[in-house]
């Protein structure tokens, strides 16, 4: 037993829940962790992040050495658009199985890659970044003919452009 000198005060916490228990959970508000990062970075959710970063990134540099000439940042002399991308896919294909074993992902990458015009985003998606998982694509009724409903005349004869998103039914 350790004595104390009478004018110390000594007080115990009894039953209270640890901070790093705390940090781990989801109720834990960002200024919190934020606060505290040295002990959230223990936590196993960021510690799996960062060895995955860490692996990823090891795994590029690694994939770049081997490749004569290339870097991390992809300084490729006399490189056209072609060659950037074929390299990128190249890359892309060597990491892949990083990035599958750790997500438990079934997904194999095939190459070449599918490419857009940036016309034809605009135009399809009405976005320069589509998401093409999602089968929704605009449409100009005046090129395509009926679309069920009635369209102002007046804007057809402008020429405008009306750019309709048909859902499945």
């Amino acid at each position: 037993m350790h004595r104390f000198p009478q004018d110390q005060a000594v007080g115990y916490l009894g039953k209270k829940d640890l901070l790093g228990h705390v940090l781990n959970s989801l109720q834990a508000n960002e200024f919190l962790r934020l606060q505290h990062r040295y002990l959230d970075l223990r936590s196993e959710v960021l510690q799996r992040n960062l060895k995955f970063r860490s692996a990823f990134i090891l795994t590029i540099r690694q994939f770049l050495c081997l490749s004569y000439g290339k870097q991390l940042d992809l300084e490729l002399s006399f490189a056209n658009a072609a060659d950037i991308m074929r390299v990128v896919e190249d890359l892309l294909l060597h990491v892949w199985p990083l990035v599958r074993d750790i997500r438990k992902d079934h997904f194999l990458l095939q190459t070449p890659f599918p490419k857009m015009t940036y016309s034809a985003a605009i135009s399809q998606f009405g976005s320069d970044k589509p998401d093409i998982r999602f089968p929704f694509r605009f449409c100009e009724p005046s090129r395509n003919g009926s679309v069920g409903f009635k369209i102002p005349s007046a804007t057809v004869s402008l020429k405008q452009l009306i750019p309709l998103s048909f859902l499945p039914s």
